[in-house]
């Protein structure tokens, strides 16, 4: 399979997704996959939030519960991907923790074991391992 032809499956592809967007049928759809694909906890949470989103998740059969641990997840990972070094405060303001708690069992993943936790009085923060 040549690479211009899986490009311009792709094309397709997310020209059918966007066309989601538009149809009053498919609109939540769009806006979930939307929240999974660049979203982030403060998205889900807004999306599951308004109207009768959870109700509607729930008949579909999607683990809401389940779903948030992964955009959680997925958050995590955006923030790692920024930065070497982040601080406890932005990961729990991120995950919608309180600061007190630790940020990884609200994402409850092997993933943590990527990463460093260090505190001292000056100090609380991740540090990505190389």
């Amino acid at each position: 399979m040549s690479l211009l032809f899986r490009s311009a499956r792709h094309v397709c592809l997310c020209l059918q997704v966007v066309a989601l967007q538009k149809s009053p049928e498919y609109a939540r759809v769009y806006q979930l996959l939307n929240i999974f694909a660049a979203g982030r906890v403060s998205d889900f949470t807004a999306f599951v939030g308004t109207g009768d989103n959870k109700a509607w998740m729930e008949a579909l059969g999607v683990n809401v519960e389940g779903s948030e641990r992964t955009v959680r997840l997925l958050t995590l990972a955006s923030l790692a991907s920024t930065s070497n070094h982040i601080s406890y405060s932005t990961v729990a303001e991120a995950l919608q923790v309180s600061a007190g708690c630790p940020p990884f069992p609200a994402v409850r993943t092997p993933c943590a074991r990527g990463a460093e936790a260090a505190s001292d009085d000056k100090h609380s923060s991740f540090q990505r391992r190389p």
